[in-house]
């Protein structure tokens, strides 16, 4: 639940706030090592924030290789955008 509500919050704000809200983007990269819910969030959002914190680029791509290595196919699925 908390994951879902700091995913809509990072949607409307992340042009404006980007410098604030690394430390919430963080959570989505600690939730790639998480349970598969969290996971899944994670696979979706990563990727489509990781341009508006070039501080977290080195910790993005590891979460995003984790992420391909799951395996959970729908984790895996979810984590290329089609």
């Amino acid at each position: 639940m908390a994951s879902q509500c700091l995913a809509r919050t990072c949607v409307a704000n992340i042009k404006f706030f980007s410098c604030q809200l690394e430390t919430e983007y963080r959570q989505f990269l600690d939730a790639a090592h998480r349970s598969d819910k969290e996971k899944r969030l994670a696979s979706q959002f990563i990727t489509r924030f990781v341009e508006y914190f070039p501080n977290t680029y080195e910790d993005a791509i590891n979460a995003m290789l984790d992420l391909c290595e799951e395996e959970d196919p729908v984790v895996r699925l979810l984590y290329y955008p089609i």
